[in-house]
């Protein structure tokens, strides 16, 4: 039987996997897609102090980005790869 105590563990785990692939990578560098696993792009809206997130495989559902509005590229990045 799978106990809250497993879960948070298991979370637990994923989060320093996540933190350490970021200071390995570099603090902007994106992890691959999560639907498709090709690699991602950063996305400008067009008022140019919002970005996000998208899929380059234009066949993903993430293709046009994961629909946050967020005020720099870091805080996107770091949204992008916290896979929350």
């Amino acid at each position: 039987m799978i106990t809250e105590e497993i879960l948070k563990k298991a979370q637990h785990v994923i989060d320093l996997y996540n933190e350490e692939q970021l200071m390995i990578n570099g603090e902007n560098h994106l992890l691959n897609c999560p639907f498709c696993g090709s690699n991602a792009k950063i996305i400008k809206f067009n008022d140019e102090e919002h970005f996000d997130i998208g899929c380059t495989n234009e066949n993903c559902y993430l293709y046009e980005g994961a629909d946050w509005h967020n005020d720099s590229i870091e805080e996107a990045t770091k949204r992008w790869n916290k896979r929350k």
